[in-house]
């Protein structure tokens, strides 16, 4: 159900970590900024959410962004001016860090796996972890964080296809393809492309019904 959204978590930024519920609960005021203007990725699923919960008016976000600025109304020994609980310029996070955006390469192996079989896991934790699902997201164009994924990936360079593949089939069964089975003459092929060699799904996108998870 919608309602299963909550449990979906933010891959970077301010609230990397938390979970949908928890930022719309904590951080109003993160909220209504997120809410401002279109988004992509994660973003824009959290912006989904707040809009399905309803939990929290702009008002209240913006009063509760004052707050945090300062202490009573638009902060302590601050007057507002007559048009109150004006928000902030369009495009700039009210809040103490970043929104969470774009973040540079470097940096790309600290984003967590918002949903999936590697949820809560960073890029690099999946990278070394598990090469063969990494190998399975790289084969077929992708979006959303499963892009940037892909996308980190080969920038890092951490782990070639065949390597990948390599992993996967010991994990299908030991030696090569598998005990007691022998490999063609074009040996190393990878499975057939969409096709997931990991033993639970990859993670992707996600049906509203199933964001929660």
């Amino acid at each position: 159900m919608p309602s299963d959204q909550g449990s979906t978590i933010c891959p970077r930024g301010k609230h990397r970590g938390k979970t949908f519920k928890e930022v719309s609960e904590e951080d109003p005021g993160y909220v209504e900024w997120v809410l401002r203007e279109p988004r992509d990725g994660w973003m824009a699923e959290l912006a989904d959410y707040a809009r399905r919960e309803g939990s929290q008016t702009a008002d209240d976000a913006v009063e509760s962004t004052a707050n945090d600025w300062g202490g009573n109304s638009w902060g302590s020994g601050w007057e507002a001016p007559a048009a109150s609980g004006t928000p902030a310029v369009a495009g700039e996070d009210p809040s103490a860090t970043g929104p969470g955006g774009d973040v540079l390469p470097s940096d790309q192996g600290s984003t967590i796996c918002p949903r999936g079989k590697h949820r809560g896991k960073t890029f690099k934790e999946v990278s070394e972890e598990d090469p063969g699902y990494v190998e399975w997201v790289l084969r077929e164009p992708r979006d959303g964080w499963m892009a940037e994924l892909a996308d980190y990936a080969r920038r890092e360079g951490s782990q070639t296809a065949d390597d990948a593949v390599e992993s996967t089939a010991n994990d299908w069964g030991g030696n090569s393809w598998g005990s007691g089975w022998e490999a063609p003459a074009a040996s190393g092929t990878p499975a057939v492309a969409g096709e997931d060699p990991s033993a639970t799904g990859p993670g992707g996108d996600v049906l509203p019904s199933d964001q929660g998870s």
